[in-house]
């Protein structure tokens, strides 16, 4: 499933595949840098893509490349989680990290999706 975007992506795996009822996901390096190869058949999730490579970034994780299954994501580093965050009594702050970054997605935007 994974090998034809690996090869045309020039990606290595780096862990172990996700299934969610949505996605297969793929832990990999793109030229050394940590990204995440995600594959659905769902219409869903194809808009999707196309709404995350509208953000550009800003408040969602970058889409470096993208075609009409699968999606080549930034993958987030390190071990911050906000449910953690939550569970140890840090609920503001992830609550500050959470609306920061909605007001981000929801910012006002020069283009439209298309």
């Amino acid at each position: 499933m994974f090998e034809r975007y690996l090869i045309l992506w020039n990606l290595l795996p780096d862990g172990d595949p996700i299934t969610t009822p949505a996605a297969r996901l793929l832990p990999v390096t793109q030229g050394g840098e940590p990204a995440m190869l995600k594959i659905s058949h769902e219409e869903d999730e194809r808009f999707g893509a196309v709404l995350m490579e509208w953000w550009d970034g800003e408040g969602a994780a970058r889409v470096l490349a993208r075609d009409n299954e699968a999606l080549l994501l930034e993958r987030a580093t390190g071990s911050a989680s906000l449910a953690e965050m939550a569970r140890s009594g840090r609920d503001d702050e992830a609550c500050r990290i959470l609306s920061a970054t909605a007001a981000r997605l929801h910012a006002p935007q020069a283009e439209t999706v298309s």
